[in-house]
């Protein structure tokens, strides 16, 4: 399968998602995948910054905006924060 399933909790706006994402992309690109989605979902202008992460919700670890989703510890059920 060349997607996983996450659980993700937007903060900002106070709203959680579920929905898979592709595991051969870099988080920089799920980023913008994820801020577009929730723009197109939410009726908001959730804006992309030089500064938004993707978090483990329970380590609080931020992903190296760098690295494919294929090379990470991120699974099918994992809970996520963008921030």
């Amino acid at each position: 399968m060349n997607k996983v399933f996450i659980k993700l909790y937007v903060p900002l706006i106070e709203n959680n998602y579920e929905m898979f994402i592709p595991i051969d992309k870099e988080i920089c690109d799920i980023i913008k995948l994820l801020v577009r989605a929730i723009n197109e979902l939410v009726d908001t202008d959730y804006s992309l910054t030089s500064e938004t992460g993707l978090y483990n919700r329970v380590t609080g670890e931020k992903y190296d905006s760098k690295v494919k989703i294929c090379d990470t510890d991120i699974k099918n059920g994992m809970n996520l924060i963008l921030v």
